[in-house]
């Protein structure tokens, strides 16, 4: 049965307090007690004064609060000194009793919230001078800052946690698994242990080193093991992404696709490369223009409806955060946003950022820690930092060699070590790799050459995947 009255209950708060004074060394085994659980404000004050007691190492029995009322001129106001004493008879005795009626407490006051927020959420909606993308985002703050889980107690004995550290250690020694998900980069997973829950990872450089083939590589590496990935992309469109994979697996020179040219046996590599990835647990979301709002919202809606592990963001700075007070107010406000993110969904979470312009005014152009551009928060939000570097980018040539060397310079990493991995680009097939890793590159042809023997079939890729 519906109803219109607010969500409260007074006896139940009258027990809470009650139980409180008689037993007042409860009050520490149960958490997340708090004032804005009472509705009535008698009973907040009531509380407050427990509070106030414990906290001066006090003892609140229903003496020293009566006391505590009466000298703040509060006691009158709250029904006097027979109506503190009459909540001592509604003690319920016992921490299962008292765990249970604070939790309906937490009940009403998380509904209490919820009308209030959407009350305060049709008040915006109606106010027709108020700009209608600033409303929404406001209400969906509004939202996700309304909790209604049960607080638990994060401390947690030596005892209670080495029986779970065996078991990972154990796991790790025999070779079983890594501390986090594993990216497909060898030495970069030795020296992290893998991508792990909770943690932000950027991915940072300069425009054109490769940051986002880097992600996607991980993406795609990830999401062959069948591991579900989110990829956000606010700079490039879903279907340029997944060419990219695609072309990559099918070793195909990206040039001779751009241009027509080619062959059939191309044809059939490309078919089958994108039937495997049309299978696999990638999901893209290209929308541009994304608030970090929407990236939060989605996450949890991806990680509910698909059981995704890992997100990436590519890439940070072109998310939003409404009211920010200045650009690099409001680069940290997304940095910590994606901390917070994965912490909350207990998954890696992996964004990519720009370095700004002092790397390519040193002698070598390598880039530092320092590089990341419009805001320190960066920095210290990152669990770790990993920056791509190419020489040849710098170097004067008449065209980029292939494959050619490449850094990730691992600048900051708060689970380990910090040093360069070496590594190679083929930027034919937008794709990082170790040094050991084979060349077998599908070479451009001269497009003027008309004797190269590269040719286009009048066969659709279907058709030629079926031969």
């Amino acid at each position: 049965m519906k109803t219109t009255t607010t969500p409260q209950s007074p006896n139940t708060e009258k027990a809470v307090l009650g139980t409180l004074m008689a037993e007042p060394k409860l009050a520490d085994e149960v958490a997340g007690l708090h004032g804005d659980l009472f509705f009535t404000p008698a009973h907040r004050a009531i509380f407050d004064a427990i509070s106030e007691i414990r906290a001066d190492g006090g003892v609140p029995n229903i003496i020293a609060v009566t006391q505590r009322l009466d000298a703040q001129k509060k006691l009158t106001s709250v029904g006097g000194a027979g109506e503190v004493t009459d909540m001592l008879s509604r003690a319920t005795g016992g921490l299962s009793a008292l765990e249970y009626h604070a939790q309906t407490l937490r009940d009403l006051h998380g509904r209490r919230s919820i009308i209030s927020a959407a009350i305060a959420m049709q008040s915006a909606a109606m106010d027709m001078a108020a700009n209608a993308d600033e409303v929404l985002q406001s209400a969906g703050e509004s939202v996700l800052s309304l909790s209604l889980g049960t607080p638990t107690d994060s401390m947690r004995s030596a005892a209670e946690i080495v029986p779970s550290l065996i078991e990972e250690l154990e796991a790790l020694m025999d070779n079983k698994q890594t501390l986090g998900l594993k990216t497909g980069f060898a030495d970069f997973d030795q020296v992290t242990g893998g991508l792990r829950g909770g943690t932000l990872a950027i991915v940072a450089g300069r425009p054109a080193m490769g940051k986002s083939a880097l992600m996607m590589n991980m993406a795609d590496n990830l999401t062959r093991r069948g591991v579900p990935v989110l990829y956000f992309s606010l700079e490039m469109p879903a279907t340029e992404l997944a060419a990219r994979v695609v072309l990559s697996r099918a070793n195909t020179n990206t040039e001779l696709v751009r241009n027509g040219f080619v062959d059939l046996a191309g044809q059939r590599r490309i078919g089958s490369a994108a039937l495997d990835f049309s299978g696999e647990p990638m999901y893209i979301d290209d929308r541009c223009g994304m608030s970090l709002l929407d990236i939060r919202g989605r996450a949890r809606l991806a990680a509910r409806r698909w059981g995704v592990k890992i997100v990436f963001v590519d890439y940070l700075q072109l998310v939003s955060h409404a009211n920010a007070k200045s650009r690099e107010n409001e680069v940290g406000f997304v940095s910590r946003g994606l901390k917070a993110m994965a912490m909350e969904l207990g998954i890696p979470v992996v964004a990519a950022a720009q370095l700004n312009r002092q790397a390519e005014n040193r002698p070598d152009n390598r880039p530092k820690l320092s590089d990341l551009r419009e805001s320190g928060s960066i920095e210290q939000d990152a669990d770790l930092v990993a920056l791509v570097h190419r020489p040849a980018y710098y170097a004067v040539q008449d065209e980029e060699p292939e494959p050619q060397d490449a850094e990730l310079i691992i600048a900051k990493h708060r689970a380990g070590r910090t040093g360069t991995l070496n590594m190679t680009w083929r930027p034919s097939l937008t794709r990082f790799g170790g040094r050991s890793e084979p060349t077998n590159i599908v070479s451009a042809p001269r497009l003027t050459d008309e004797s190269n023997g590269v040719y286009a079939p009048d066969k659709s890729l279907w058709e030629a995947i079926n031969e």
